[in-house]
């Protein structure tokens, strides 16, 4: 299932068993939880194909499958190399589910750039330092107002926040490479999100 190539981004697409470790090319290896309903898999020669080439490789997303605006962040702002410094998560006024994201990056000249994405509504803000490389994220999504969501984000070694609404989880964790940036779908809320990683 889930093996293509995404010719705007360069990446490529994939989808991995419930639980399963892989050393992908001796560049990854992590660990996924993955929706049951969901049964992809991985394929070896393509992504040994793909990392040889130095593209970056796009991990699927999780959550539910609406949102009208499709969205992608991945530093390009200045110089390379880039660095993550922090991640704002913003939920709804009730911690009902995530409607944002932002993020701040530094360039090669130390200068800061931010990228937002979602909805503009203000809401209840939680924030995550990235001191090092991005290794790990997690989170839950489940239905709100009808419509299948991401109801909660974590980054780095950071719990959950505790809420009221709880969904399905997942996680995924890098011990080598770093996770790049993040894309998905967002309309009124944020509806899925996937990671983008590189080595």
């Amino acid at each position: 299932m889930y093996i293509y190539y995404t010719t705007p981004a360069s990446c490529l697409y994939i989808g991995v068993h419930d639980g399963l470790e892989l050393d992908i090319a001796h560049h990854y290896f992590f660990h996924i939880t993955y929706s049951r309903r969901r049964r992809p898999y991985i394929s070896i020669y393509y992504l040994e194909k793909q990392m040889a080439s130095g593209k970056y490789v796009k991990v699927a997303s999780w959550g539910g499958d609406g949102g009208d605006v499709e969205w992608e962040f991945l530093p390009n702002e200045g110089p390379a190399p880039y660095r993550m410094k922090q991640i704002i998560v913003t939920y709804n006024s009730n911690m009902g589910c995530v409607i944002a994201l932002t993020f701040y990056y530094e360039d090669a000249n130390k200068n800061l750039h931010v990228s937002k994405v979602g909805s503009q509504t203000r809401g209840y803000d939680i924030k995550y330092t990235v001191n090092k490389g991005l290794l790990k994220f997690k989170g839950e999504y489940g239905y709100y107002a009808n419509t299948e969501v991401i109801t909660s984000l974590a980054f780095g070694d950071h719990p959950l926040p505790r809420r009221n609404h709880r969904g399905t989880p997942f996680s995924l964790s890098l011990v080598e490479g770093k996770i790049a940036g993040f894309y998905g779908n967002y309309g009124d809320y944020l509806d899925n999100i996937g990671a983008i990683l590189t080595p």
